[in-house]
C-alpha cells in the first residue's frame, strides 16, 4: 500500500477593492462635470453611486464600467446649489463590496473662469503675421536759409 496522499491549495479572495472619486471640487449647475470612481483591481459592473445635495435630496446615478473604474458626465441641473456629496460603493469581479466612499463638491449657480498660462510655447506660422512693406527713397531740397 502506498502513501501518496492528493491535496490541493484554496485560495479565496476576500479583500474588497479600494476605491477614490476623482472628481472637481467645485462646479456649476449646467456644466457637464467629468466624475471617475477608480479601483484598485478589476470591478464588476454592480454600482451604487449616488449625490446627497445641500437639502438632503438623494439623486441616484449610472455610470459607464470602464474595467478598474466608472465613468459618468454628471449635470447637476437638477441638484440644489451648494455643498453636495457624491457617494460610491462597487464590488469587484468576485462580488467583494467596497466600502462606502464620499467627495463633497461645491455646486455653485454660476462661476467666473479664469485662464492662467505658464510657461506654455506653440509653434506659430509666423508668415501670418508679417506684412511686405513697400519703401521708396525720396530726396527733397529744403531751403535752409535763414530769413
Amino acid at each position: 500500500m502506498s502513501n501518496n496522499r492528493s491535496y490541493f491549495t484554496l485560495v479565496l479572495d476576500t479583500t474588497p477593492p479600494e476605491v477614490e472619486i476623482i472628481a472637481p471640487w467645485y462646479t456649476t449647475a449646467h456644466a457637464d462635470t467629468h466624475i471617475y470612481i477608480i479601483a484598485d483591481e478589476l470591478l464588476d459592473t454592480w454600482q451604487e453611486i449616488y449625490i446627497i445635495d445641500s437639502t438632503g435630496k438623494r439623486h441616484d446615478l449610472i455610470f459607464d464600467y470602464k474595467g478598474d473604474r466608472l465613468y459618468g458626465m454628471v449635470k447637476f441641473s437638477q441638484v440644489a446649489s451648494g455643498i453636495a456629496t457624491i457617494y460610491a460603493r462597487v464590488r469587484d469581479e468576485v462580488h467583494n463590496i467596497s466600502a462606502l466612499v464620499g467627495k463633497a463638491i461645491d455646486i455653485k449657480a454660476g462661476a467666473k473662469v479664469f485662464v492662467f498660462t505658464t510657461e506654455a510655447s506653440q509653434n506659430v506660422d509666423t508668415a501670418l503675421f508679417l506684412r511686405n512693406i513697400k519703401t521708396e527713397e525720396s530726396n527733397r531740397q529744403i531751403d535752409t536759409e535763414v530769413r
